[in-house]
């Protein structure tokens, strides 16, 4: 995977700019300079989608279309002319001028991102059981349907429960699909999660002297909740039961654990995914915020690992990872 060049128009602070990139780039400027809003464009490109979902704040003139469009060569190698145009949070995807949607780019397009704001704010959750599927579609293709039948089933649902009278019927054989489908992606996310704790050990023991376990918790179902639901008329059973564990030294990372300790975490979990990921296909890495509460030692350390990959790196930095030998975009 690699990404040639991008070229955006009216997006969040960044207008009318072209931007060509190297195997490894670093984005380098001031807080507020908009490096993070050119990883979100770059996430966009490869996703079909923004980093919450919602356009109408990728816009800096609500008055005006934006435009990003940029030259992607993919797994096959085979270069793909991609276009998304956003207006009054309508958006228009295309992939070499045929309208695409968000599942056709996670087919074709392959990046993992670290995100340190979504880690541990209250996204974590959701940011986690995203990197979990990811780790999961390596191996197994068939999550990604899986993911869309528990949608398309969970939309049905809630339209059920939002009928004046409600399809008790109806209810009974959706919620049977349900349980099915739920099962079955927790089930993978369960061994996706065993996959990377055991991956993540000795690159972490890199940065800390800690042990850590991550650990993916299924709560069991109970019956009552089908009942709270007809009387709540809102989903209460849904994958959003099931909750991720991050230990370091028996202690929960979230609770006990520092702002370095959490990104050093984040980021073996992100690179044992890559890693796992380069035995089939070589995503590309998109990489906000890292070198912030970072010792010198962490910094040294996440610097040594970047350098050794030969995947296509996207790295934003106040001025740690500055190389002259590697292609810096000044923002």
């Amino acid at each position: 995977m690699f990404i040639e060049n991008l070229y955006l128009n009216n997006f969040k602070n960044l207008s009318n700019t072209n931007f060509k990139f190297d195997n490894f780039n670093i984005i380098y400027g001031d807080n507020s300079s908009g490096k993070t809003n050119l990883i979100e464009a770059i996430f966009i490109i490869l996703n079909g989608h923004s980093f919450s979902k919602n356009n109408k704040f990728l816009q800096k003139d609500k008055n005006q279309k934006t435009f990003l469009s940029s030259l992607v060569r993919n797994y096959d190698n085979l270069k793909n002319n991609i276009y998304i145009e956003i207006y009054k949070n309508k958006k228009i995807a295309k992939i070499n001028s045929k309208k695409v949607n968000t599942v056709q780019f996670k087919k074709n397009f392959y990046s993992i991102i670290f995100s340190i704001e979504s880690f541990i704010s209250f996204k974590n959750k959701k940011y986690l059981f995203s990197l979990i599927d990811k780790n999961s579609f390596i191996k197994d293709r068939e999550i990604l349907n899986d993911l869309l039948e528990y949608r398309k089933i969970i939309k049905i649902k809630q339209s059920i429960l939002a009928n004046s009278k409600i399809d008790k019927d109806a209810l009974f054989v959706i919620n049977k699909k349900l349980v099915s489908i739920v099962d079955k992606i927790s089930q993978k996310r369960k061994i996706s999660t065993e996959i990377i704790n055991k991956n993540i050990q000795n690159m972490f023991k890199l940065f800390s002297d800690k042990t850590i376990n991550i650990s993916y918790e299924i709560k069991e179902l109970n019956q009552d909740v089908f009942k709270n639901e007809i009387l709540k008329r809102r989903i209460q059973f849904s994958l959003n039961k099931d909750k991720v564990n991050i230990f370091l030294d028996e202690k929960d990372i979230f609770s006990y654990s520092s702002s370095g300790e959490k990104k050093i975490a984040l980021f073996c979990i992100v690179m044992s995914i890559v890693k796992y990921y380069n035995t089939i296909e070589k995503p590309i890495i998109l990489i906000d915020d890292l070198e912030g509460d970072l010792d010198n030692k962490a910094k040294r350390v996440t610097k040594e690992i970047l350098g050794n990959m030969t995947n296509q790196i996207f790295l934003t930095t106040l001025g740690y990872y500055l190389d002259d030998n590697i292609n810096t975009i000044y923002l």
